[in-house]
């Protein structure tokens, strides 16, 4: 679990007086050249030309009053085109927005008249929208980088899409837990927050179960709260589920689907000999069908809601394991259940 820093898991009016004072004693001065500079503009930025036309149209509508005020004249006349040429203009406008309230009001087929649609821009990312042909290229460029590159997961909501690696070390103890808990898999330097990893024990290509682990990252590190495994504490919340139950694994020439069925937390006892609790070892590669119905059962007894989705013997899945935050006994368990493999190249 990555934890808060102790563990990851200006006066110039005198001048302007001055100035003020010279302007002043010239314009008053009133010489020839001054008076005859072709200024285009006044000092309010109006243009001198809006000026002149402004005069002339006063002359006019004095001259237009003048007329109205005459016997006989067509004052009242004009009088009530000024006032009906906005009113008509207005009740225009008003059918024009009530149409187009009623045409956006037809388009919710079937629906409630009050209900007011939403006006959120964010698609939540498919399958449909994930474009898988270009992980081939990624596959390689992150393989050059580091032999221990296997793949991708991603998860169609957006909310996980990291980079895995996978070394068993074979010979020396544990090195396969230990290598990248705490170490960039680009740059092999140390990193709070590791990197996404695959059991050492696991085979990719025939193992029953793939375990895979990720960090969970404290909010005082991550305030996004999106880094590594963070986001499947989203998941303990059943109103999360249906946005969130698929993802993919990429691996080099394939891409593995998988459909969650089970969150839960288990429970860590201290024992090493017997470190999970109701011998619920969710880290196994292999089953026999008495083992995983047992340990589907336990599952069952604890996971935060039914997904409606079974693993029984003979399927393939994948577990996720992060931490559990505030909490170093209880590890978060995300089980899922592989559903469709297509190749990738």
């Amino acid at each position: 679990m990555i934890e808060d820093n102790k563990d990851l898991l200006n006066d110039d009016t005198s001048e302007d007086a001055d100035t003020n004072e010279e302007v002043t004693e010239e314009y008053e001065e009133g010489t020839e050249e001054f008076d005859t500079v072709d200024n285009t503009r006044i000092f309010d930025g109006t243009d001198v030309e809006d000026e002149v036309e402004y005069e002339e149209e006063e002359e006019l509508a004095e001259d237009e009053l003048e007329e109205d005020e005459e016997p006989g004249g067509n004052g009242p006349k004009r009088d009530m085109k000024k006032i009906l040429i906005p009113v008509i203009i207005a009740a225009i406008i008003i059918l024009v927005v009530l149409i187009f309230v009623m045409l956006q009001g037809g388009g919710n087929k079937g629906g409630d008249a009050t209900t007011t649609p939403s006006t959120s821009t964010t698609t939540t990312p498919s399958a449909e929208t994930i474009d898988f042909s270009k992980y081939p290229e990624i596959w390689d460029a992150n393989y050059e980088i580091n032999s221990d590159y296997v793949g991708e997961i991603v998860f169609e909501s957006g909310i996980i899409d990291q980079p895995m690696v996978h070394y068993s070390g074979e010979g020396i103890p544990n090195p396969g837990y230990t290598k990248y808990e705490r170490t960039d898999w680009k740059t092999m330097e140390y990193s709070e927050e590791g990197s996404v990893f695959v059991d050492p024990y696991v085979d990719l290509a025939n193992s029953t179960n793939i375990t895979i682990y990720g960090h969970y990252v404290y909010e005082s590190l991550d305030p996004t709260r999106t880094h590594m495994f963070t986001p499947l504490a989203l998941l303990i919340d059943e109103e999360n589920y249906e946005d969130n139950k698929y993802f993919y694994i990429v691996l080099e020439n394939e891409v593995r689907k998988y459909e969650i069925a089970y969150v839960y937390y288990a429970q860590l006892t201290g024992d090493p000999i017997q470190p999970l609790a109701n011998g619920m070892n969710y880290m196994l590669t292999e089953w026999t069908d008495d083992e995983l119905n047992y340990y589907i059962d336990e599952v069952e007894k604890v996971q935060f809601y039914d997904t409606g989705v079974d693993i029984e013997p003979g399927d393939k899945f994948v577990t996720l394991q992060t931490c559990v935050e505030n909490d170093d006994m209880r590890r978060e368990i995300v089980v899922a259940k592989e559903v469709e493999v297509t190749e990738l190249r």
